[in-house]
Order: structure tokens, then sequence, then C-alpha cells
């Protein structure tokens, strides 16, 4: 069995699509390219979930030598810090998703104008250098 143990970097989410609730992110390891997905806005423990789950399946896919005849199912992924690295992705997506709901929620030109900027401008969660 092969394990791969992978640090996440950083996590950048370039846009947001309010109006079909889709965030694009993208993640950056220390020892791979980095992975991007668009993920349907839900719950931020939830969606954190969906994203560690995807990038430990596109790791297992990337890292696979070609020359070895293992399955994917003989490689595991381990993520170091993957707990606090949870909390703090689900703390930073909780707040992308709490602006795009107020940004749904604006009355006022100003205050969505405003919203609206901060919703857009890309974001990002930089876990270790």
């Amino acid at each position: 069995m092969q394990v791969l143990k992978v640090t996440i970097t950083k996590i950048e989410v370039p846009s947001i699509d309010k109006n079909s609730k889709k965030l694009d992110i993208t993640i950056y390891t220390d020892s791979t390219s980095p992975v991007s997905k668009t993920f349907a806005i839900t719950r931020p423990d939830e969606l954190t979930y969906q994203l560690i789950d995807y990038l430990k399946q596109q790791l297992k896919q990337i890292t696979l030598p070609e020359d070895e005849d293992l399955p994917i199912s003989h490689t595991s992924v381990h993520l170091m810090n993957e707990e606090e690295d949870y909390e703090r992705i689900a703390q930073f997506l909780g707040k992308i998703i709490s602006s795009v709901r107020d940004l749904n929620k604006s009355t006022s030109a100003n205050d969505f104008m405003k919203m609206y900027q901060r919703v857009t401008d890309k974001k990002v969660l930089v876990l270790r250098k």
C-alpha cells in the first residue's frame, strides 16, 4: 500500500457565481500542482468535507505511478494537520457563504454594490508557507 502525505498550503476562491450559487475553488498543496473544481454553495462544514474528499481523490489519481499495477484503492492519502485545516477552511468558506447570503438580502443600491465588490474579490486562505 502506498501512503501519500500531503500538506494543504493555500485555498483560493477566484470566482463566485451568486446566481447559480457556485464557488470556484483552487487547492494548493506542498507536493502537487493545484487542484481546481466548482462546488455548489452548501453549509460550510459540508462544503469543506466535499473539498477535502475531492482533493484526496484527485491526489490518488495524480500520484499513482503509471508503471505500477497498484489500483487506486491501494493508495492512501494522509493530509497533515487535517483536523486543524478542516476547521480553518470551514471558517473561511463560512465567511464567504455568509457574504453571498447577505448580498442576496441587500435592499439598498449602495449596500449591494459594497457587498458585491466584497463578494467578487478573489479570496485566499494561506495555511502554510
